[in-house]
């Protein structure tokens, strides 16, 4: 069972289903990656058997003074099959989230997410909104450190299959990700990528319904989180 309450199966989307992802099967083997052009892309040429292996560079960036965040560069074969696995259920999982979500919200019309610029300075606004209406509250900021990377793949897939119905599909991705985890000795799933985004917040959903049964106003993006709430008299 998942652990989100009230998540029930929900059909597929009709039309929505990328074909690349035939090319996944069980027992990948990955490849290991190679220099390319300076890019991080990877070589092709390295894979015996096309589509069945997993090419990517492990690289970090700084996150502040004294720490780096880990990020993946997808050759471009490896970042279309990654995003088409996901996509693929980025509607279903999009209307399990609630509105307070501001970050890689999916737009099912276009297929494609909403304006991210456009949608955090939504939630700014919102923020200011309620400061200015509630003048004795306070905000505060938080968020959840080594958030990707300590994301359980077990209870990810529960949600997915919970949220989308699409149990198959989610099986393909797992098959990804668990690939993924093995060729670089790696937890969680991939950073800096978008559609990373999107599991991330269906990851994330139980600590936003926990806050909205307590009663705590709360605005999200990715894994920063604001509270609002009523200050001492």
């Amino acid at each position: 069972m998942a652990r989100h309450a009230g998540l029930l199966p929900r059909p597929a989307v009709p039309g929505q289903r990328p074909t690349l992802v035939a090319e996944l099967r069980p027992g990948m083997t990955p490849a290991k990656p190679t220099n390319g052009l300076g890019t991080g892309s990877s070589n092709l040429l390295s894979c015996p058997r096309p589509g069945r292996c997993i090419q990517q560079d492990r690289v970090t960036s700084s996150k502040d003074p004294v720490s780096v965040r880990p990020l993946v560069r997808f050759s471009i074969r490896d970042r279309i099959l990654y995003e088409s696995l996901v996509f693929g259920l980025a509607h279903s999982v999009d209307k399990e989230i609630f509105p307070s979500v501001y970050s890689y919200r999916w737009n099912r019309l276009s297929f494609s997410f909403r304006d991210p610029i456009k949608m955090w300075l939504r939630m700014q606004k919102a923020a200011s909104r309620h400061l200015v209406k509630n003048p004795t509250h306070y905000a505060a900021k938080t968020d959840v450190t080594s958030f990707y990377e300590s994301i359980h793949l077990e209870t990810l897939t529960e949600d997915l299959e919970a949220a989308t119905g699409q149990v198959e599909w989610v099986n393909k991705l797992r098959i990804y990700l668990d690939s993924f985890q093995s060729f670089h000795s790696a937890w969680g799933i991939p950073q800096g990528s978008d559609a990373s985004g999107i599991l991330a917040n269906l990851y994330l959903l139980p600590v936003d319904e926990l806050l909205r049964r307590r009663g705590v106003r709360s605005l999200r993006a990715r894994n920063t989180i604001l509270l609002r709430c009523p200050g001492r008299a």
